[in-house]
């Protein structure tokens, strides 16, 4: 499908290594790729943020379902004529969607998994197993 006048590098985590997050504050040891690519689109950490270099953007559009930031659903939308990142927000009811996956029997701490620091879970960047944006359970 033709997008536009230039390539686009999508990767879930690091383009090397699929178990390695790349951080906003790592976007500099991707920058390699905008060699070959106009824009790199990267997942993993949930956290959404947009980093401009000389050859092109760099960026995590966030998540709609698992925000690690914030309680809002993030994404992200890309001009692929100006090369332009445009971050976006939504608000959701959080705590509903919580209730509503325990009631339906999810593994314990699926819920959880959509707490954000800013709702008072601890991000343990680098902590082995599990979640490492709620390793200490939720708090209401």
């Amino acid at each position: 499908q033709e997008l536009g006048d230039g390539d686009i590098l999508a990767a879930h985590s690091h383009p090397e290594n699929t178990d390695e997050y790349v951080f906003p504050s790592d976007f500099s040891d991707v920058e390699r790729y905008l060699d070959r690519y106009d824009a790199v689109v990267l997942g993993h950490t949930h956290l959404q943020a947009v980093e401009r270099f000389d050859d092109g953007v760099v960026f995590n559009p966030g998540s709609v379902g698992q925000p690690r930031d914030e309680s809002s659903a993030a994404y992200a939308t890309l001009d692929t004529e100006s090369w332009e990142v445009d971050l976006r927000r939504t608000s959701y009811d959080i705590w509903k969607v919580v209730e509503e996956i325990d009631k339906r029997g999810l593994p314990p701490g699926t819920g959880d998994r959509l707490l954000p620091e800013s709702l008072g879970q601890s991000q343990a960047r680098g902590r082995g197993g599990g979640n490492p944006w709620n390793p200490g359970g939720r708090r209401r």
